[in-house]
């Protein structure tokens, strides 16, 4: 736990959201109260992964239907590694 003003924040990388993501994963985006969510911007179908991996999320749902994320703060950013970036250890710019 990170203390911040009056609040204790835990940081938790999940493993990557893809076809045969274990169920706990989805528990630990059903419970948290944020989400920040990494994309993969070398993906050419990024918003085809994106949207058939992740359950929706709802922005102003009181009450969550079976299936669906509360509403939460949400932030989306995005990455991109080359491989020649990735064999090397750097970023690319």
């Amino acid at each position: 736990m990170m203390p911040y003003e009056d609040i204790q924040i835990q940081l938790v990388d999940t493993p990557p959201i893809h076809e045969d993501t274990e169920s706990w994963v989805y528990h630990l985006l059903r419970v948290a109260d944020y989400l920040l969510l990494v994309l993969d911007l070398a993906d050419d179908d990024i918003i085809v992964s994106t949207e058939s991996y992740l359950p929706p999320l709802p922005q102003e749902h009181p009450a969550p239907a079976e299936g669906e994320l509360p509403a939460r703060p949400v932030q989306i950013v995005g990455c991109k590694l080359t491989s020649t970036a990735l064999a090397s250890g750097r970023q690319s710019q």
